[in-house]
């Protein structure tokens, strides 16, 4: 699994991604939170690839077909991979190494290291960008070199209980911190330890038809759509009728073109709504 933290590691880590699914022969999880799906940042795009090989596929049922007589040995081959795939990341897989004061070690993935970057500027901070399988012997050598070492991760504590697992002390983030998008205030709340009630967030609003209408009642939006649909499609079917010929997947998408006109010229005639 590979989180990015910006959108230049978004197009990078979508390539490596691919790289690492075609050499292993495994699936690979692209971990994207919104608020790096909707950040804007310069992406400097690689040189042109050679070019890659005709698809092919080959078949090869012990691989593909897991009754228990092959995912027993399958099982064995899967742990390799990982393992492989662990060295590899230990040696030269994606990671940021911030240095700063060993008082305070941070540990960060994706968005939330941004941050923890811009909350304790200070600190030494190490971003991980696989976070499975983990570098943990990069980990534990960042984690002996500081302090205090605190987990910063956005949604649930999957890193901060892979490395109490793996027996590195490391601080989280409290319960309420689970729900929510982190944010810089957030993070340092975090930092200080602070559990002091939040302001409560606005409440999110459905969405609305018409935007604009002096009037926004749902049902007679709907009932007009329904008759227009109605005068519409009964037109269409007598054109059809007249012709003598049976209905054609043409008509039908003439039919659903049709819709779609009627019900916005009956909203901007009825309701002065710009569609």
């Amino acid at each position: 699994m590979l989180e990015p933290v910006d959108s230049q590691e978004a197009y990078e880590f979508t390539l490596a991604a691919f790289e690492i699914s075609e050499c292993w022969k495994i699936p690979v999880i692209l971990r994207l939170t919104t608020r790096v799906c909707h950040s804007k940042t310069v992406v400097r795009p690689r040189e042109a690839h050679v070019a890659t090989p005709p698809p092919h596929f080959r078949r090869d049922i012990p691989a593909r077909v897991m009754i228990p007589a092959y995912a027993k040995p399958a099982h064995h081959r899967l742990r390799q991979k990982m393992e492989e795939i662990a060295a590899w990341n230990e040696r030269e897989g994606p990671y940021r190494l911030y240095e700063g004061d060993p008082s305070l070690g941070i540990i960060a993935t994706g968005i939330a290291a941004v941050h923890a970057r811009e909350a304790a500027p200070e600190a030494r901070m190490l971003v991980v960008g696989m976070t499975y399988p983990l570098p943990m012997q990069r980990i534990r050598g960042f984690a002996a070199s500081v302090d205090r070492l605190v987990v910063i991760e956005e949604g649930d504590p999957v890193l901060e209980d892979s490395l109490r697992a793996a027996g590195i002390s490391a601080d989280g983030k409290p319960e309420m911190y689970r729900f929510g998008e982190l944010n810089v205030a957030r993070v340092r709340r975090i930092l200080a330890g602070d559990t002091t009630p939040e302001p409560a967030p606005p409440k999110g609003k459905p969405p609305e038809l018409c935007q604009g209408c002096s009037h926004r009642d749902v049902s007679k939006c709907c009932a007009t759509w329904a008759a227009s649909s109605r005068a519409t499609s009964g037109a269409i079917r007598s054109v059809s009728c007249r012709r003598s010929r049976p209905w054609t997947p043409a008509c039908a998408w003439a039919r659903a073109s049709a819709w779609a006109s009627a019900c916005a010229t009956s909203c901007r005639t009825t309701r002065q709504s710009a569609w």
